[in-house]
């Protein structure tokens, strides 16, 4: 029998947009009872809804008067990090509101992914497509390193990439970064796609594998070991 899942409080930030989330994971609160949780939780933010004009067609193609004018400090996500504190485990919080804090904001992307196996844990090091106006769409990968806030950066002048998806290494790797990045890139001279495989942790290339026509870009993918 499923049951209606109830609202244990509210929490108020500042305006911002966003598509996708990073991940999220639960820390001790200050509560000696233990009857609360403190949620860690991880997004790429926008400062506003100026994004959804970026995917008009006009200002997709590349060949449209003014399409690189733009304002890159209003489009571009950043990563940012919010802590919701005293989240009830048990019942309806008598504090029934609190503030969103935001505890880190960091140069990033969109289209995050992460290490599945740190999924709901705390992580380190976030895979994203950048978009820093060097096309008029995405123009890189970044792997940012939420500790040092640093980002390693992949990218090749008029190659367009999706969405970093991380493969673990067999065995899920000794490292959290011990794996693989594929990503499916559209070659914009060749006018073609290939698929590409960085090292997660230097994002250096490994090697690609050429498709030879265009491939449609999606939003999410998987990667599934052939052993299941």
């Amino acid at each position: 029998m499923l049951t209606q899942p109830w609202q244990v409080k509210k929490f108020e930030s500042r305006a911002f947009f966003s598509f996708h989330t990073v991940n999220a994971w639960e820390e001790d609160a200050d509560n000696k009872d233990n009857e609360a949780v403190d949620i860690v939780c991880e997004l790429a933010e926008f400062k506003n809804m100026d994004i959804l004009y970026r995917f008009y067609y006009e200002n997709l193609v590349s060949d449209q008067p003014g399409v690189g004018q733009r304002n890159i400090e209003m489009d571009a996500p950043r990563l940012a990090r919010y802590r919701l504190t005293d989240v009830p485990i048990k019942g309806i919080s008598l504090k029934s509101r609190g503030q969103a804090e935001r505890i880190m904001y960091v140069m990033g992307g969109d289209l995050p992914r992460i290490n599945p196996h740190y999924a709901l844990k705390p992580h380190r090091y976030v895979y994203t497509v950048l978009d820093r106006g060097h096309s008029s769409f995405v123009d890189g990968i970044g792997k940012t390193d939420m500790v040092t806030q640093e980002t390693t950066v992949w990218e090749h002048p008029r190659h367009t990439p999706g969405e970093p998806i991380f493969v673990p290494a067999p065995g899920n790797g000794r490292e959290e970064d011990d794996g693989v990045i594929l990503s499916v890139v559209l070659d914009g001279d060749a006018g073609a796609s290939y698929l590409l495989c960085l090292d997660a942790r230097t994002m250096k290339e490994f090697g690609r594998a050429l498709v030879g026509v265009p491939v449609g870009f999606g939003f999410h993918g998987a990667h599934l070991p052939a052993s299941r």
